[in-house]
This record gives C-alpha cells, sequence and structure tokens, in this order.
C-alpha cells in the first residue's frame, strides 16, 4: 500500500506576537440519553447514539431542542447518516437499525457480524465494522441487503471512506486496513500507534486516534 505517515511535531498553544489568545465559548449543554457515545447530523438535526439507554435521540441544531428519542437495539454505539436515514450500530444485539430521519419510523433492522460498532455510508452501501468477529459487513442502504462480510484484522473500529476506499482501525493489532469500496478487495495494511480508535477523512489525507500513545497520525495516500 502506497501510504506516508507524516512525522510527529510540537503545536505551540501559546498567542502569536500582537495577537490576542483564542477564544472558545460553551453554546450550551442539552440532554441526551444514557451514555452518549456516536454522533452524526442530518442537515437539520445532530443524532446521537445513547449506548445505556439503548435509544437515539434528534436534537435539533439550532437551539438543542429535543426532538425525539426512538428506541433502537441493544448498546447502539455509533451513528452514520446517508442522505435520508439515519443508521445506528448495536452491540450487543449484533445488528443496525435504519431509521427514516424525518420522522424517526424504523425501516429495518439488519443482522451483521459480532459485536457491530463503527458504521459509515459510501454513497451506495453502509459499512459496518465488526468488533468481535473481526470483520466487514457491507449492506446496500435502499433496503439493508447484506451484500458482503471481508475478514480484516483484531478489533476493527470506526471507519471512515475517502471515495473510493474503505479505511478501519483495528485496536489490538495498532493497524489500519484499506479496502476497496467496490468490491471490499484489500489493499492493504498500515502500523500506525498503539490502540488506534477513531479515524477520518478531510479531503486529502487519513486521520487516526491513538488511544494508548497520546498521538494522532496522518496518512496520505494515492487513492
Amino acid at each position: 500500500m502506497m501510504a506516508t505517515i507524516f512525522g510527529s511535531q510540537t503545536i505551540s498553544t501559546a498567542p502569536l506576537p500582537n495577537s490576542a489568545p483564542a477564544m472558545v465559548w460553551v453554546v450550551g449543554t442539552f440532554p441526551a440519553g444514557a451514555t452518549p457515545t456516536g454522533i452524526v447530523f442530518d442537515g437539520t438535526s445532530v443524532w446521537i447514539a445513547n449506548q445505556s439507554a439503548n435509544t437515539v435521540t434528534k436534537l435539533r441544531t439550532g437551539d438543542g431542542t429535543l426532538e425525539a428519542t426512538y428506541d433502537v437495539g441493544l448498546d447502539p454505539v455509533f451513528v452514520t447518516f446517508d442522505g435520508t436515514n439515519a443508521w445506528t450500530t448495536n452491540f450487543v444485539s449484533n445488528n443496525v437499525t435504519k431509521l427514516r430521519s424525518s420522522d424517526g419510523t424504523i425501516l429495518g433492522t439488519f443482522n451483521v457480524g459480532t459485536g457491530p460498532q463503527g458504521i459509515c455510508f459510501d454513497g451506495v452501501h453502509i459499512w459496518v465494522s465488526n468488533y468481535s468477529s473481526d470483520d466487514l459487513t457491507e449492506l446496500l442502504a435502499t433496503d439493508g441487503t447484506v451484500l458482503g462480510t471481508f475478514p480484516v484484522g483484531n478489533g476493527p473500529e470506526e471507519i471512515a471512506f475517502d471515495g473510493n476506499n474503505i479505511w478501519v482501525p483495528m485496536e489490538s493489532d495498532d493497524t489500519v486496513w484499506r479496502l476497496r469500496a467496490r468490491d471490499g478487495g484489500s489493499r492493504g495494511q498500515l502500523t500506525v500507534g498503539h490502540t488506534p480508535q477513531a479515524i477520518l477523512y478531510d479531503g486529502q489525507n487519513i486521520w487516526v486516534s491513538n488511544f494508548d500513545s497520546n498521538a494522532v497520525c496522518k496518512i496520505s495516500h494515492s487513492l
């Protein structure tokens, strides 16, 4: 795999000469369910997975008003948006729930692997990382049909899509895997820091948080 991890850098937080320190305000704090984890924006509202409550909460972004709370599966962890619907992974019930974002109607519950955790939308498909069965499930977003199951490393966590590939960190292997979105074929693995978990794509590079290294890795790749 053609990939490069950029070197570590120390970033000063001191204000620049003749400039005022940056100021940050907390605009508001709004109640969700018990132990909120994953969060996603659907263009109007924010959806939050409440792991201990087995629910997702929908908040209006303008003022944080609670719009609704919906029951899903057991231990919902992460949530994604496919342009019309919200999806959440249910870690204990080994499935994902699809909800219509306009009114929260459950459109389907679909079985995946064991311990589903990360989830993302690639424009056509929903990808789910199954932490306990060490694989990824690909589903058709329109109806939840399972299109494939792809083995990966140990302890897959969150998922990112870069326009062509699916990227997923392996918490127990200290690696990141890259798979072709069109067919799930492996495009190799890259060693990163210790206990990688969260991952995102910024339009050019992949960023990975390494829980036990107290660092993040920036990965540049050839698409």
